[in-house]
């Protein structure tokens, strides 16, 4: 079982201002996204996707971040680019999550196939995520 539904592609805002590149509903019944989905008070996953050559950058977190919203149970996201982010891009990231409670995840090509490559080992590729949550929190500090 997928722990993620199909998504809503290239879903738009109420107000029809902004156009989310996918929004995944997070099933019930995998342990990590149960996880997760508690943890973020988040029953979705908001992904954007960065075709660029560039890292992301400061803008590109502050584009997911304004998707992000707690009280829509959307407080996930995943923004998901070629290149690892850049310095400006993790410090927006780390605001997000302390003035708003906005948790976001990066990853890059050579996480996403790792993550691919977990899954065709059979293991879990939810650990790339953790991972990488687990980094944040443990250096996270006020």
């Amino acid at each position: 079982l997928n722990p993620l539904a199909p998504p809503k592609i290239q879903c738009r805002t109420e107000d029809d201002l902004d156009i989310r590149d996918a929004i995944y509903p997070i099933r019930i019944g995998n342990q990590h996204w149960d996880t997760l989905r508690t943890e973020c008070r988040s029953r979705f996953v908001v992904a954007e996707f960065k075709n660029y050559t560039d890292p992301p950058g400061q803008r590109e977190v502050e584009s997911l971040q304004q998707y992000l919203y707690p009280k829509a149970m959307r407080s996930f996201g995943l923004l998901c680019s070629r290149q690892r982010a850049s310095e400006p891009a993790r410090k927006q990231r780390r605001r997000s999550w302390v003035e708003n409670e906005k948790l976001i995840v990066m990853l890059s090509d050579s996480d996403l196939i790792e993550m691919i490559q977990l899954k065709d080992a059979g293991q879990e590729p939810f650990e790339i995520i953790d991972s990488q949550l687990e980094e944040f929190f443990a250096v996270l500090c006020a």
